[in-house]
């Protein structure tokens, strides 16, 4: 029985490895197929289709497939851009790398920063061709930014510097005059603009350091006088006006904004001294004074918010004088 066993056992393992060793090698046969599949329809640019069955093989984690998969369409990439690239057809370049990240997705990080790569060669290419360009057709000051930009390229470096020095000895003078002139015109949207210039072409000129530090000490002056000015208008703003002066009554609007206001008046005769306030309707709030013959008032009176009132002073068959504050 104990024998009987023990082979029963062994029978029973054998099939298992069996089983076992059949499975791997129908995955193995099954992952072969998809990667020779993906490298077809790689070859025929068919990448979209090609990548759902990298994502199959991903899936089994074929680690070793996905790998080579994404190598063999980064080199397709760059053996259809180089020529491009040499050519300095770089927008071509670029479109065909956008259109690599939707239809094969695994090797987005690689496109993005190609990208990125070409954008920034474009760009100084792009300054360069501009800078020529500009130089030839005497555009000197167009010329000068255009080199400042390339002027850390090593591919451009050395001619950059020699032109932006050129070009800096030729207009310096020129646009310190130009700075010059504007300022002393006060013309100062000129001026800041020369003045910018002349620095930019000679960053420690003191002359021109000296125009910049004369610019923002009229600026600053302008900025003082127009300040007092804006203050003087918003004050009068709230000074109080004169809307009714017949018959011995007076009519002031006039601002209240600390709360309360301040009467004092002298009234000398033998008639009525009447002295209202009223809010911006025009509703009676305060007789601050309602009397015949001499008087004296001082009062002060609480108002509700702070705004404009009337001030009604109305005097008969004397003299009289008033304040408020």
């Amino acid at each position: 029985m104990e024998a009987s066993g023990k082979r029963h056992i062994i029978h029973i393992s054998i099939i298992t490895i069996c089983f076992i060793f059949i499975v791997a090698g129908y995955q193995f046969v099954k992952s072969q197929n998809l990667y020779n599949s993906a490298i077809k329809k790689i070859e025929n640019n068919s990448y979209v289709d090609a990548f759902e069955t990298y994502l199959e093989l991903k899936n089994s984690n074929n680690v070793k497939y996905c790998a080579n998969l994404n190598n063999l369409v980064i080199r397709r990439i760059d053996k259809e851009i180089d020529p491009l690239i040499n050519q300095k057809k770089f927008a071509e370049a670029i479109l065909i790398l956008n259109r690599m990240t939707n239809e094969f997705e695994s090797v987005n990080e690689y496109c993005n920063n190609k990208v990125e790569e070409l954008t920034k060669i474009k760009n100084v290419e792009m300054a360069y061709q501009n800078a020529i360009n500009s130089y030839n057709e005497k555009k000197f000051i167009d010329a000068f930014y255009q080199y400042r930009k390339i002027l850390n390229e090593p591919k451009y470096s050395e001619e950059a510097t020699k032109r932006t020095i050129e070009i800096s000895e030729k207009l310096f003078p020129q646009y310190l005059l130009l700075s010059q002139k504007a300022l002393s015109k006060k013309n100062y949207t000129e001026a800041f603009k020369y003045i910018n210039t002349t620095l930019d072409l000679k960053p420690n000129d003191e002359k021109a350091k000296g125009l910049l530090a004369k610019y923002k000490d009229e600026q600053g002056k302008i900025a003082e006088i127009e300040a007092i000015k804006l203050a003087e208008e918003e004050a009068s703003r709230y000074e109080p006006k004169k809307i009714v002066d017949k018959d011995g009554k007076q009519i002031w609007k006039i601002f209240i904004a600390n709360g309360s206001i301040h009467f004092t008046g002298t009234y000398r005769g033998s008639g009525n001294f009447i002295v209202k306030l009223s809010n911006s309707n025009q509703d009676l709030l305060e007789v601050i004074a309602n009397e015949i013959g001499d008087f004296v008032s001082d009062k002060t009176v609480a108002v509700p918010y702070e705004g404009w009132y009337y001030l009604e002073i109305y005097g008969s068959d004397g003299s009289w004088e008033y304040e408020w504050n």
